[in-house]
């Protein structure tokens, strides 16, 4: 009989041979360091005389790609023969953004291709993909069966965060079957009714999340508070969509984020608590971290640019999300927060629906209808709202959309940096122009944005995606299909 050891052994190289035979089956562009389908890109590629961003300042210089990599940054560089040669006088280089929380499947009306198209437009090189199993699956067979999506659809790159949503049902092993296949998060929900039960095997796969480096994401909000609050309006006849954001107020936030640092405190595992909205919340996160819990913090669009009034608009169900917007004095604590250093990063909780669906009169406080298109604006908010009203430096603003992420879901220093032997994922912004944001620009199948009208200053202008220029004249380039998932090694 073969030992334990042994047999762990084995099932953990027939999981990476399996994963490397879906990759080649299905052309599945998932692995670092196989060929993507053939494009026309050239092999080399020449940026000249950027301004370009690295290690926390700018200098003008060349970047010379060769392949899907910086082969080179200096000044002055020679062109090789027949490289492709982009002028960025007068223009900053800055690394690909890294989202690392979309959704681009039903019942939202984005996919992957339209998805990747609205990314690359905003600057974005690589998403993360919140990943819902079917009924009965194991997490491996989630990741496998939206890798074959994104090797159809996808220009983006693509992580893929797999969602447990009865940790009672995973064996243990699918866990340690995850982590064999590169895949480096899962993700909880603990607005689920089952958590208080079921904290037993929360616990038990976190210890394993743990043991296995693999980055366990949650959405915090707490099913009992949110549960009695809905009680008490609706006996009030306060049902409607004006009094969202009352719903589900601070304390759910509070409580589960609470609940969330404790499993943390418990198990040892990196926590990653998604879109958090309140002070109050970042508050706990800043007492754990200063503890030194393995706790890292993403905030959302929302709730930088917006706060809890725009529900008492006609449109206010336009900005329906959850949790949901927060006070003014939210916002400024958020910012804040970016500013020194306890929020690691933002994600777009691009979740997109049309307007018909979004203002569809028979939604209400027991019935929202949760998710805003964000992905294609994102960066361009922030960098005219952080960087350029003097809120957060150059600095932060490219670590909390590009470097952190890399770094917290294992894709630096391939990603998330401008460094010889780096994927050029590269991103030419214009930084100075000023215009005004266009719903009919947008990609998204959402075929409207809450940002239309906004005046914001700078924009990508070309985007390059492993050294293939995938965006420019305001115009998506890249082929189908030709995104790759960031997980299988």
């Amino acid at each position: 009989m073969p030992s334990e050891k042994n047999s762990s052994v084995s099932r953990r190289v027939a999981l990476k041979q399996m994963a490397a035979g879906i990759a080649a089956t299905s052309m599945m562009p998932g692995c670092r360091g196989k060929p993507s389908p053939e494009t026309n890109a050239p092999k080399h590629t020449l940026i000249r005389n950027g301004s370009v961003y690295i290690d926390g300042t700018t200098s003008v210089c060349d970047v010379l790609i060769f392949d899907e990599r910086i082969a080179q940054i200096a000044p002055h560089l020679s062109a090789p023969i027949a490289a492709k040669v982009i002028d960025a006088s007068g223009k900053m280089i800055l690394p690909g953004g890294i989202d690392p929380h979309v959704h681009l499947t039903p019942p939202w009306v984005d996919d992957f291709y339209s998805g990747s198209q609205a990314a690359l437009a905003g600057g974005i090189t690589t998403v993360g993909h919140v990943s819902f199993p079917d009924q009965d699956e194991t997490p491996v067979d989630t990741v496998n069966r939206f890798c074959r999506q994104v090797s159809s659809e996808a220009i983006s790159d693509v992580m893929i965060h797999p969602v447990i949503n009865r940790p009672e049902a995973i064996d243990l092993r699918d866990i340690v079957d995850l982590a064999a296949t590169g895949c480096k998060s899962v993700k909880f929900f603990l607005l689920n009714s089952e958590f208080a039960t079921q904290r037993e095997h929360y616990l038990n796969l976190l210890h394993v999340c743990a043991r296995e480096k693999i980055v366990a994401m949650f959405h915090c909000e707490d099913r009992d508070i949110l549960e009695k609050t809905r009680v008490q309006l609706v006996q009030e006849g306060k049902t409607s969509l004006k009094h969202f954001a009352q719903s589900r107020p601070v304390e759910s936030e509070v409580e589960a984020t609470r609940q969330a640092i404790e499993l943390c405190r418990q198990t040892g595992a990196t926590v990653y608590i998604v879109h958090l909205s309140s002070a109050r919340a970042l508050e706990l996160c800043k007492d754990a971290r200063a503890a030194g819990l393995p706790l890292h913090v993403e905030t959302r669009p929302l709730y930088l640019h917006f706060t809890d009034e725009v529900y008492q608009q006609e449109d206010g169900p336009l900005w329906v999300g959850m949790p949901p917007i927060r006070s003014a004095a939210d916002r400024e604590a958020l910012w804040q927060g970016i500013a020194d250093g306890s929020i690691d990063t933002i994600g777009s909780d691009h979740a997109p629906w049309t307007h018909a669906q979004k203002m569809d009169p028979q939604l209400s406080i027991e019935n929202p209808r949760a998710g805003v298109n964000n992905l294609q604006q994102m960066l361009p908010m922030l960098y005219s709202e952080g960087v350029v009203q003097k809120k957060i430096s150059l600095k932060q603003f490219v670590d909390i959309t590009s470097t952190n992420a890399a770094r917290i879901f294992g894709l630096y220093p391939g990603k998330g940096v401008i460094k010889v032997g780096a994927d050029a994922d590269l991103v030419i912004w214009e930084t100075a122009v000023k215009y005004r944001l266009d719903q009919n620009e947008c990609y998204s199948r959402a075929g409207f944005s809450i940002y239309d009208g906004r005046e914001v200053i700078g924009r990508p202008e070309i985007t390059l995606r492993r050294g293939e220029v995938v965006f420019v004249n305001s115009q998506v380039t890249g082929k189908r299909g030709s995104g790759k998932y960031m997980g299988v090694i």
